[in-house]
């Protein structure tokens, strides 16, 4: 039915600062924005799309996934540039059989949403 994701959505209370984090602290590459709202970046094959939320808009219960080569790294640069750590590297158990053990971390973004780092 489905083939794959096409994006993630993160609402924002301020598109410019999110828009400065994801490209200048994260090394997205910034895609396509439509007017003042909404700013896409490309992640590999997948696109993040920032936009404004809303007044009524809450962020919870949510998190994405990035994978890197190198968690403990991303992790250091990261908190070097001031980013909050909420989840240092730690070993994590394999979802399946087949899949090895894998380092994962949590970090902020700057609406407060969570950003898993992996590898």
């Amino acid at each position: 039915m489905f083939k794959s994701i096409d994006h993630v959505a993160v609402h924002c209370s301020d598109l410019e600062k999110s828009t400065a984090f994801y490209r200048d602290v994260m090394g997205f590459e910034p895609w396509v924005g439509h007017d003042a709202r909404i700013q896409f970046f490309k992640v590999g094959t997948t696109l993040l799309e920032l936009s404004m939320k809303q007044p009524a808009q809450v962020m919870s219960g949510l998190h994405f996934c990035l994978n890197t080569d190198d968690v403990s790294a991303a992790v250091e640069t990261l908190r070097a540039q001031g980013v909050e750590v909420v989840l240092e590297p730690k070993p994590t158990t394999p979802r399946e059989p087949s899949e090895e053990s894998f380092l994962r971390a949590i970090v902020k973004g700057p609406d407060g949403e969570l950003i898993e780092i992996r590898g």
